[in-house]
């Protein structure tokens, strides 16, 4: 079971990645559906009375006198989260549990959305190089081909990850660091320019 649960994960941190460096409409679309599944999946296993019997059960038994210290860890853990998961409560509770949880889901997934959204509206446009002073190489040939693919001259930064932290930590020009310093702690904020 959590050897299936680490592969799910591992493909959804490369999905969310995906959705992070490449975001566009059919991505955002099929992140959406996915999150929804996964929220869903996630509340169905936690939720499982069976299941969850079975872990009490080996807590119970000789079994646990035996397991390492990891094993009991990992059934403790097991246990836990399914407490966290609402396996205590009934009827009326749990269906308000389940759509709390899945309406949470989604406004995560919104602001997800809304702050990739808000990066991605951000271009810093200048055609004096010396205003990208200090930054690695790559990053000033990529301003060049991002200007070229906009039909500017110059160079174009945005507010990606990888930009804003090659900017914050290498460029020269204080103005350009404070710009994208106070782009990048505002982003998605009622604060931003």
């Amino acid at each position: 079971m959590e050897e299936a649960d680490d592969r799910v994960s591992r493909l959804w941190a490369y999905f969310s990645h995906i959705n992070a460096v490449n975001n566009n409409d059919v991505v955002t679309a099929a992140f959406e559906v996915c999150s929804k599944k996964l929220t869903e999946y996630g509340l169905e296993v936690g939720q499982n009375k069976k299941l969850y019997r079975l872990y009490e059960m080996i807590k119970q038994s000789t079994l646990w006198d035996d397991a390492s210290e990891a094993q009991r860890k990992s059934i403790e853990n097991a246990i836990r989260g399914f407490k966290f998961s609402g396996i205590d409560l009934e009827g009326d509770e749990q269906h308000l549990f389940n759509q709390t949880s899945k309406r949470i889901s989604e406004l995560k997934i919104k602001i997800s959305q809304n702050v990739l959204s808000c990066e991605d509206s951000f271009v810093y446009h200048t055609e004096d190089i010396k205003d990208l002073e200090g930054l690695p190489g790559q990053y000033i040939r990529n301003a060049q081909l991002e200007a070229e693919k906009r039909n500017k001259n110059g160079y174009v930064l945005l507010l990606t990850r990888p930009i804003a932290t090659a900017v914050l930590t290498f460029c020269k020009n204080r103005q350009l660091r404070e710009l994208f310093y106070r782009a990048n702690v505002t982003v998605a904020s009622n604060m931003g320019d």
